[in-house]
């Protein structure tokens, strides 16, 4: 049935998305460390370059695998009519969250790349603050309103409000989603 569908694919999805985490994690903290070694002198900074898109690119390359790997486990479990219905969740779950976040994590990115340019650390302090603040803001009100509209959101997107409840699930997903940005 489709909710012993769902129930497989958040077991499966816990742990496909945990190795994913841990592999971006991996990727950014070797990525941090190559970064410091790289230097603008002497002839091995082409080498050590080099070294460092290696590295990035063969753990994009991991995180694909494991990507991959991850939706055939759900293609299988799922079959075709749960890989439908998990996109269409997806789809709900990710449009929420785009229109919920209000581009909070690319304009954040840029105001504490500005504090850390001042090199003021009650700047930079002030700016990760009230950047932690607004996006526990938005994310709580993109939660709340994803969940208020979730029968709208199910008769628009399924033709039925049969969804509901699901869609008022993925409400805790749309604010993790905010968040994580």
């Amino acid at each position: 049935t489709v909710a012993d569908g769902i129930v497989q694919l958040a077991r499966a999805g816990i742990a496909g998305t945990i190795l994913l985490r841990a592999a971006k994690k991996l990727s950014f903290t070797f990525a941090g460390k190559t970064k410091k070694a790289v230097s603008d002198t002497g002839s091995g900074s082409s080498r050590q370059i080099l070294k460092a898109t290696a590295l990035i690119g063969g753990s994009n390359g991991f995180v694909a695998i494991m990507r991959i790997a991850q939706l055939k486990v759900f293609a299988v479990l799922l079959g075709p009519a749960g890989m439908g219905l998990m996109g269409l969740y997806s789809s709900v779950m990710g449009t929420a969250a785009t229109l919920g976040g209000f581009g909070i994590a690319s304009s954040g990115v840029r105001e504490i790349g500005r504090a850390n340019s001042s090199a003021d650390s009650r700047a930079i302090a002030t700016a990760r603050a009230a950047l932690w603040r607004l996006t526990l803001l938005l994310g709580a009100v993109a939660c709340i309103g994803t969940f208020l509209l979730r029968r709208i959101a199910s008769d628009w997107v399924f033709g039925t409000p049969q969804y509901a409840g699901a869609i008022g699930v993925l409400s805790l997903g749309v604010l993790c989603t905010i968040i994580s940005g």
